[in-house]
């Protein structure tokens, strides 16, 4: 009777009148066939509204229902009232309503009116669009817009089974969905428009006597409901919302809009972009009711781009916010880039690829797994893990605040800071190599190397990492840091000291304030950064009982002491970023001074050792006990940097512990001084035994090879307050001394230019001091500094024999073929790398302010 009298309403409605409204259009679909869907539809009646009565549902509670058009612009209230079944006598009402059609329109208000129930729209055409513009459903449970094919779909079906949207080409746009109260939403298309906001909240407001209460106009939110869209080449069951056949295509999906609800969840087999912003926050979550039975809602969202076993190329990138107070899950089988903030509870990433975060990130716990990892932006958590197959990198401003962080890289290497000052063209992986005391490095970069070809400046060089407790682990290397460095173009600017930026020189650190623990399969540099443990704990045993005895051999097992920061790798470096020293020449003319008859003339000629780029010391300092554990072969320095333990510390294994000041030098390479006495008048009287014999002239020089006047610098610092303990740990300490070093490998190259590897020749020996008949003769040529410095002394040796073997063998002739002034030589050696230098120095700065 029910059913009866709404026909009768709207078929009344029908001769009201015009409306100036756009009409609804249903097709073909037959009204008249006994048991078939029935369109009533609003002609001018004024109500604005049309009704439609579906097919009879089938025993599995379907009912089906197929036209050619379903364009509704009105609103539509589908009549789903219980149907009668003649066998078992039972009402039946409609679980399931599908609504196939070519062509589908919606952009009004659909609504159940009866037994709430689920709906499945589905556009099978292979061109045309599907369009939801403004469109709000009330009263369904379940809500499926689908563009796609469902094979063998009819009025007999017991099920949907799979929908394939990579069978048709059209487009489905959504501007704007409200389903509020539906239990799922599902979006599918192959090829999806997404703008507006899609929604399946419900309103409330504040009931009198306490709690919420629904209310379709009210200030509060109810997150309700799920959001499901599943985009790209790919067949769904409909039964389960699962994935049946994944046909992944390089080709990107760009989805934008808004999706709230209290579940989101979107996948796709292609790279996909969202500009979508995702909300799952309210005032209160609510569970829905769905069939008789209360459906609970786990709040959160999944994100998943997927690909077959063949195929990689589904990306990820987020451009917009996502809000949760549950978890975020991100799968994909490429890269992960997050563009945007994102708030939850819980936010993990599983890629295939590399994630690259670049946004801020607040969640109580994050985690990453992924082929490489690189953090641009904030994380702040209360536990981050991240591991990772290949790199692991936090630069360019990124930073990790968490009460737990745990970083590990299985085959390559974990750094916080950049090698470079600015983000190089390439993602080539550069490596730092362990430093040797015995070299002269006095710093982690050159100049030289810096390499600004298709780089790209960056504003904000800053990483930091800090928390409670922090564990690094590294198949290579774990490296701290900061690119920075000051520098001149005219050494007298520094005199009176090297400025730094506060600011800049503290823009990178490892900070912990319980502990550090890091680990390396190679290599631990801290370079021009801070690394830290801020409180004191005491080292333990492996059992866990404090370390209490004050003198080191009394400390059982010292090698197993459990310190609070501890380093384990190969080799351990504390150093400063770049440093560059060039030698400059100090030359005095020559002057002279008149005593009676007695002429001084006096010159000098130096070399002075400056500085002309220079970064900060590298800071590692701690209030607890630290541990550091080599390898045999390996070394802990601290190369002109600040090591400052105000505690104990323990050096475990059996490395080298090197601290190592700079030292600049002035040397006074060459002084001359020459006494000149004026000759009298020859005095010539014949009485005179003198007569005859003049004044003799005496010609007095003297010559030194030089003076080194040393300047230690304040720059270093090997501290601890407590006692250093070490297994068979050896202990060096000493200077770079640059003046030295850098003579001596110019002195070096130069005369590796003049050496000539030993040759044999045969030659006849005719006219020689050696027996007749051809002989073979054995030369070489060597390179060598005089006794006293000041000459490189060429030297040509020849051994004549009677074979090559040497048998009958001459006494060596030495003949020294050419000299060279070794001041002229440094001077003019020392002036081209300055020259090199600069040229490279001007560049940079160039392109630094270009």
């Amino acid at each position: 009777m029910i059913r009866n009298a709404l026909i009768y309403l709207a078929i009344t409605f029908a001769f009201l009148g015009c409306s100036a409204e756009p009409n609804s259009d249903f097709g073909t679909l037959n009204n008249e066939a006994p048991g078939q869907s029935k369109i009533l539809t609003d002609s001018g009646s004024g109500l604005k509204q049309d009704l439609f009565v579906p097919a009879k549902a089938n025993k599995a509670g379907i009912s089906f229902n197929s036209t050619a058009k379903f364009d509704v612009q009105k609103t539509l209230k589908i009549i789903n009232t219980s149907n009668i079944d003649p066998n078992t006598n039972a009402e039946l009402a409609a679980k399931v309503i599908i609504i196939q059609s070519a062509y589908i329109n919606l952009a009004s208000t659909i609504e159940i009116v009866g037994v709430t129930a689920d709906i499945l729209l589905i556009s099978n055409a292979s061109s045309t669009n599907f369009k939801c513009t403004s469109c709000t459903f009330k009263n369904i449970g379940r809500l499926t817009l689908a563009h796609g094919v469902a094979k063998n779909i009819n009025s007999n079906i017991t099920a949907v089974g799979q929908i394939d949207l990579g069978a048709v080409s059209g487009t489905m746009a959504i501007g704007s969905l409200t389903a509020p109260g539906a239990v799922s939403l599902e979006i599918l298309s192959n090829y999806l428009e997404l703008t507006g906001t899609i929604n399946t909240n419900q309103r409330a407001s504040n009931h009198p006597a306490g709690g919420l209460e629904l209310n379709p106009n009210g200030p509060r939110t109810i997150v309700s409901g799920g959001i499901n869209v599943y985009t790209s080449d790919i067949a769904v069951t409909y039964e389960n919302a699962q994935i049946a056949i994944v046909r992944p295509k390089d080709r990107l999906i760009t989805l934008g809009g808004q999706l709230n609800a209290a579940s989101v969840n979107i996948k796709s087999a292609a790279p996909l972009v969202l500009e979508t912003i995702i909300s799952t926050r309210g005032d209160a979550l609510a569970n829905s009711v769905y069939r008789g039975a209360v459906a609970a809602v786990s709040e959160g969202v999944v994100i998943n781009t997927i690909a077959d076993d063949k195929s990689q190329i589904s990306h990820l990138t987020l451009n917009k916010s996502i809000s949760t107070d549950g978890t975020l899950a991100i799968n994909a089988s490429g890269n992960v880039t997050v563009g945007a903030p994102v708030w939850a509870n819980q936010f993990h990433v599983t890629a295939m690829g590399k994630t690259l975060q670049r946004a801020t990130v607040k969640t109580d716990i994050t985690s990453v797994s992924a082929t490489s990892f690189e953090n641009n932006g904030l994380m702040r958590a209360r536990i981050v893990n991240v591991y990772a197959e290949n790199e692991i990198q936090n630069r360019f401003g990124g930073a990790i605040f968490s009460d737990t962080v745990n970083l590990t890289s299985q085959l390559s290497y974990v750094r916080n800071g950049s090698l470079q000052p600015f983000r190089p063209a390439n993602g080539a992986l550069l490596l730092l190599q362990p430093d040797q005391s015995s070299t002269s490095d006095l710093s982690t970069f050159e100049l030289e190397n810096l390499n600004t070809t298709g780089a790209t400046k960056v504003t904000d060089l800053s990483a930091r990492i800090a928390g409670k407790n922090i564990q690094i682990s590294a198949a290579t290397n774990v490296e701290n840091i900061n690119p920075y460095f000051v520098f001149t173009k005219n050494a007298d600017d520094w005199t009176a000291g090297i400025p730094f930026d506060v600011a800049s020189a503290a823009r990178v650190a490892i900070t912990a304030e319980n502990s550090l623990k890091i680990k390396a399969g190679n290599y631990v540099v801290n370079s021009s950064a801070l690394m830290a443990v801020n409180s004191y704990s005491p080292a333990t045993t492996e059992n866990g009982s404090p370390v209490s005895a004050t003198a080191c051999n009394a400390i059982p097992q010292l090698g197993a002491v459990i310190t609070p920061f501890y380093i384990d790798a190969q080799n351990v470096a504390n150093e400063r970023y770049m440093v560059k020293a060039l030698m400059d020449t100090d030359i005095k003319p020559p002057t002279t001074s008149q005593n009676g008859s007695l002429t001084t003339t006096e010159e000098s000629k130096n070399l002075v050792s400056n500085l002309y780029v220079y970064s900060p010391p590298g800071i590692m300092y701690s209030f607890a006990p630290i541990g550091i554990k080599l390898s045999a072969a390996g070394e802990f320095i601290n190369n002109a940097a600040y090591f400052e333990i105000l505690s104990d510390s323990y050096f475990m294994g059996d490395g080298k512990v090197s601290s190592l000041g700079l030292a600049l030098e002035k040397q006074n390479f060459y002084s001359a001084q020459s006494v000149i006495r004026e000759a009298s008048e020859c005095m010539h009287e014949s009485t005179s035994e003198g007569f005859g014999r003049c004044t003799s002239v005496s010609n007095s020089q003297s010559s030194s090879n030089g003076t080194t006047i040393k300047n230690d610098l304040q720059n270093t610092l090997f501290a601890v307050a407590g006692k250093t303990c070490g297994v068979t740990t050896r202990g060096e300490f000493k200077n770079h001394e640059v003046l030295k070093d850098i003579k001596s490998d110019v002195l070096t190259s130069f005369m590796e230019t003049l050496f000539v590897d030993t040759r044999t020749v045969s030659i006849s020996t005719g006219g020689l001091n050696v027996s007749s008949g051809p002989k073979i003769v054995k030369t070489k040529t060597t390179a060598a500094l005089s006794e006293d410095g000041k000459q490189v002394i060429v030297t040509q040796s020849s051994i004549y024999s009677d074979d090559i073997q040497g048998n009958n063998a001459g006494p060596e002739e030495n003949l020294v073929i050419g000299t060279y002034p070794v001041w002229d030589t440094l001077v003019t050696k020392l002036t081209e790398i300055k020259i090199a230098f600069m040229q490279t120095l001007d560049s940079f700065i160039a392109w630094l302010n270009g």
